[in-house]
């Protein structure tokens, strides 16, 4: 505890409706409510109100006009940095004349925010500038070795000189005055935290607790912003709340995870990502952020509405509605003769697309039952699509075959994890929706023996993937990838349950025990439900 009183609401209540001439009055505002009006009691009636601690420890100004902290255009960095727009894309921040102002003035509220959040982030690492930086490479330097597969959202080569550059803030807390500063923070520490969670392991000297410390920061840093941040929304930001959803989800905290997620969907609603603007931005890297963001947005948003069944928040009923481009496969990241991480992420993308226009199409005919005549070569062809999509990817990322036994670069393990377990995951959800379909709509289906059969032979797929690509890859992939395991474990123990062929139950009884032995490697709460079901 720091110590501060916190008030209850209860308590504000009763603060609020006494007279303010009851209580004593300071001399100046607090630290809050710098930006409004001020009561100047203690505490003051705005932060009551607020549920914000009321504090008087900023340092007091001199009176007359604020300093203008300008960053002269020739001291700028000259190189890119990873997280923050180019001064060209500054647009996205002047929506009206006060955004603008505080963009390019300096702001001493932001500023004070950000030295004492980094200074609370260096208590709890236990840690001074120095090593704070040097946490912050390492964190950068294994997201980009294992974790940059799977969410390319920051620039590969600029993201070690943005860590230095915030270092050079820290060290002299007067640059620290931009908006996008604090974003860059809530970005950067967000990252941190997500790599801290996953691999805790590969951070040397890393503790426990460091990932909720960095998390901790990164909220406290978008908190500092305020509203100005949900007005006008940036990429960055969004950035940054993604990367928090992922902690939380790694976490276990899947409905906290959605709801983070959830607005930093809304805010690219806002700015319109699911369609290339009229006007393309001058800078190359602001134009390929746009495009990663939008489809890894729209790809987390159908797999927590396909395996957590949540609703889905991009609500986008037709797909000539999307006319954003899939990201550029090479023309930032340079994987030497390997293959490049974009060409991975944009199959795992067009996956959930075609995936998700077979759902929703059957979901469409599913609710109508028999009012309409089934076009069932319209559902061939998406089906045909989605048993497809995944035919033009490069050897490299494709599964061996039986007999084979190909070691993967860990990079690539995960990534082709990811890839082909989301696969097999959303063929079983498939089955399921086009024999509920033709069931409703009283056409001739497969008979109960070759579904079951059909669910045995997807899960035993999806172990054959896990053997090709290692226990630690699929640790990597985190809670999403244990519900994944987890819909191919309930289809075999629906078989179990509710057929009556002797080998089938067999069958699916021995695959559904390497599943759960599985899922107890990976340390998941669902292995003591699955078992004792099964039990």
């Amino acid at each position: 505890m720091d110590g501060r009183r916190r008030w209850t609401p209860e308590q504000g209540i009763k603060r609020l409706l006494r007279s303010s001439i009851h209580g004593p009055r300071s001399r100046r505002a607090c630290d809050s409510c710098r930006v409004r009006k001020c009561d100047l009691m203690s505490p003051c009636s705005s932060c009551v109100a607020a549920q914000l601690d009321c504090t008087f420890t900023a340092p007091v100004r001199k009176r007359g006009p604020r300093p203008r902290h300008c960053v002269p255009l020739n001291d700028t960095p000259a190189s890119p940095t990873a997280l923050a727009p180019s001064p060209d894309s500054l647009s996205n921040y002047s929506q009206n004349e006060s955004a603008v102002e505080d963009v390019v003035m300096g702001s001493p509220r932001e500023e004070t925010g950000m030295v004492t959040i980094t200074t609370e982030l260096q208590h709890q690492l236990g840690v001074e500038v120095d090593g704070l930086q040097r946490i912050l490479l390492h964190c950068s330097a294994v997201f980009l070795d294992k974790l940059y597969p799977l969410e390319p959202l920051v620039h590969p080569t600029a993201l070690p000189q943005t860590c230095r550059e915030m270092y050079q803030r820290l060290r002299d807390p007067r640059q620290a005055h931009h908006h996008r500063h604090l974003v860059e923070l809530a970005q950067i520490a967000a990252l941190c935290a997500k790599t801290l969670i996953v691999l805790p392991r590969e951070v040397t000297e890393s503790e426990p607790h460091w990932a909720a410390a960095f998390y901790q920061a990164s909220r406290q840093a978008l908190a500092r912003l305020g509203d100005r941040d949900l007005e006008h929304p940036t990429v960055d930001s969004i950035v940054a709340r993604y990367y928090q959803s992922g902690y939380l989800h790694h976490q276990g905290k899947a409905s906290t995870s959605w709801i983070v997620l959830g607005e930093a969907i809304r805010m690219a609603d806002v700015l319109d990502l699911h369609r290339e603007p009229a006007t393309l931005e001058p800078d190359p890297w602001a134009r390929e952020l746009r495009r990663r963001v939008f489809w890894i947005l729209f790809t987390a948003d159908r797999s927590a509405s396909c395996l957590m069944r949540r609703p889905a928040s991009f609500r986008v009923d037709a797909s000539d509605e999307i006319n954003t481009l899939f990201p550029d496969e090479e023309a930032f990241d340079h994987p030497g003769t390997g293959v490049s991480p974009l060409v991975g992420f944009n199959l795992n993308t067009r996956l959930w697309r075609t995936a998700d226009q077979l759902l929703r199409e059957i979901r469409s005919l599913h609710l109508q039952r028999r009012e309409t005549s089934l076009d069932e070569a319209h559902i061939r062809a998406l089906y045909l699509s989605f048993e497809t999509c995944l035919d033009s990817a490069p050897r490299a990322l494709h599964p061996p075959a039986i007999f084979e036994t190909v070691p993967l670069p860990p990079r690539l393990a995960i990534q082709c994890a990811n890839l082909h377990i989301s696969f097999q995951c959303l063929r079983i959800k498939c089955l399921y929706a086009l024999e509920a379909l033709y069931r409703d709509h009283a056409c001739p289906t497969w008979s109960h023996a070759a579904v079951c059969l059909k669910k045995i032979e997807l899960a035993r797929e999806m172990l054959q993937i896990i053997r090709w690509v290692s226990i630690d890859s699929l640790k990597v992939n985190g809670e999403s990838c244990v519900e994944k395991l987890r819909i191919a474990g309930a289809a075999l123990l629906e078989v179990i349950n509710h057929d009556e062929d002797a080998a089938l139950i067999s069958r699916a009884r021995t695959q559904l025990d390497t599943f759960i032995h599985i899922l107890a490697e990976l340390n998941s709460k669902a292995v003591d439900e699955l078992a004792g079901e099964a039990g």
